[in-house]
Formats: C-alpha cells, structure tokens, sequence
C-alpha cells in the first residue's frame, strides 16, 4: 500500500510519521479524506478530531483546535497552537474534555478581570467629569 508522511507542528512539539495511508479530517466545506500523492492541498482544519490510518492498519487520532494542513511533495504538513494524538478515543475525549474545562476556567476568569478593569475605569471616568463639573 502506498502511504506519505505527516509533519505535525505546533509550538511545543515538531513530530514526522511515516507510513500514513490515509488522513481524515474536516474543513469549513465537510469532511475529507487524503491518501498517499494527492494532489497540492492547502485547508484550515475545524477543531476536532481527524483520523491517521497507517500501512499496518492501526488507527490513530488527532485531537485539535483547529489548524493549517498542507499537502504537497507527499507529505503532509499539519500546524496547530496544540494538539493530541492517540490510538485510544477515549483518552483523547477524556484528555480534550480536560483541556476545554481547563481554558474555559481560564477563560472566565480572564473575563472576570477584564469586568473589574471596565468597571474601574467607569469609576475613574466618572470621577474625572465630577470634577470638571466643579
């Protein structure tokens, strides 16, 4: 069977994998699937999960939040902020369930401070026409 390399890139890892026979993942316009010289082709992924089927038959998952996947040469180049692959789909769902809850509580208390920051601001404004009403 013929198969292609992935190069997975992001800020904290740069992994090459050979032996791809297929890569399945999803796109603004749907799913699609990649097999080994595929034409040229350049998307951004949608957060998600695509799918790595290797020469051997084994399964493998990419958990990401979205990215640039390029195809040419084959090989095919993905870059994300992050991602996460594994051969269970219940450690990637459990492992992306934490990461989301994790930056959603981040998230809130991101929108928290800049709540309290507006509101001082407000303060500071309001104090500033007081005394150029005086």
């Amino acid at each position: 069977m013929s198969s292609f390399d992935l190069h997975l890139l992001s800020p904290r890892a740069d992994e090459r994998i050979v032996g791809v026979a297929a890569f399945a993942g999803e796109d603004p316009s749907g799913q699609f699937a990649l097999r080994a010289h595929h034409e040229c082709f350049v998307t951004a992924l949608v957060p998600g999960l695509s799918r790595l089927r290797y020469d051997d038959g084994r399964v493998e998952y990419l958990a990401q939040p979205g990215g640039v996947l390029y195809f040419a040469g084959n090989t095919l180049t993905f870059a994300a902020r992050d991602y996460l692959r594994s051969d269970d789909l219940h450690a990637v769902s459990r492992a992306l369930e934490e990461r989301f809850a994790s930056e959603e509580a981040s998230l809130g208390q991101l929108h928290e401070q800049l709540r309290q920051m507006e509101r001082e601001m407000f303060r500071r404004l309001w104090r500033l026409q007081r005394e150029r009403a005086r």
